[in-house]
């Protein structure tokens, strides 16, 4: 014996009344969908003060790469500074003092105080080392003529002991000077420099009233 299915027709379904399932699809309302709340995407905290954002950031300085086949770059020579030597003079003390009073007063160093008395004594230089070499002079009606080459302890007990005195000169400036002490027959640079510097600034004459 079969069992009619209850949904067919002459089925249990149909045997009692209209299906319990219909029933319950008339009471049953269908429930709306329900919409999920959209979530905003997150929005960035605000900076904070003197902070700025990564739009406002500068952008890194560019920096020009170097050509490759371009030389490197050097620095300039410094000038060369020329060399110089130290001179020693032998001066009367006066004369040394005159020295320092002129340059206090006028400037310049002791080399421009040398090389000015040369320029300017130029033409008496000759004269001025024989006076220095001849020693006292002797009477006119002498049959002996008067000494050269007296010894530096001779020239110092009659014009009075000198002190050393000194300047720088370059190479140029005393191959100058060297020229001037073979032309006029100076037994040294010193003695040279020194008639010229002691006439310059104190004349003989000078110095004879002086004593």
């Amino acid at each position: 014996m079969s069992t009619p299915e209850i949904g067919q027709p002459g089925g249990l379904g149909n045997a009692f009344g209209t299906p319990a399932t219909n029933l319950l699809a008339d009471k049953l309302k269908p429930h709306p969908a329900v919409e999920r709340p959209q979530l905003a995407p997150p929005q960035p905290e605000p900076p904070a003060a003197g902070q700025r954002t990564e739009q406002e950031q500068p952008a890194p300085p560019e920096h020009d790469e170097p050509a490759r086949d371009s030389a490197p770059l050097t620095a300039p020579p410094a000038a060369a500074v020329e060399a110089t030597f130290p001179v020693g003079v032998y001066l009367l003390p006066a004369v040394i003092t005159a020295a320092t009073k002129r340059r206090r007063t006028k400037g310049g160093d002791n080399a421009t105080l040398a090389f000015d008395a040369l320029d300017a004594m130029r033409s008496r230089l000759g004269d001025l080392v024989a006076a220095r070499q001849a020693g006292p002079a002797r009477a006119a009606d002498s049959l002996f003529p008067a000494r050269r080459g007296e010894s530096s302890q001779a020239i110092a007990a009659r014009t009075g002991r000198r002190r050393l005195w000194s300047f720088q000169a370059t190479a140029a400036e005393l191959t100058v000077i060297d020229g001037l002490w073979e032309s006029t027959g100076a037994g040294s640079r010193s003695e040279l420099i020194s008639c010229a510097i002691e006439e310059y600034l104190i004349p003989i004459r000078r110095r004879g009233r002086a004593g």
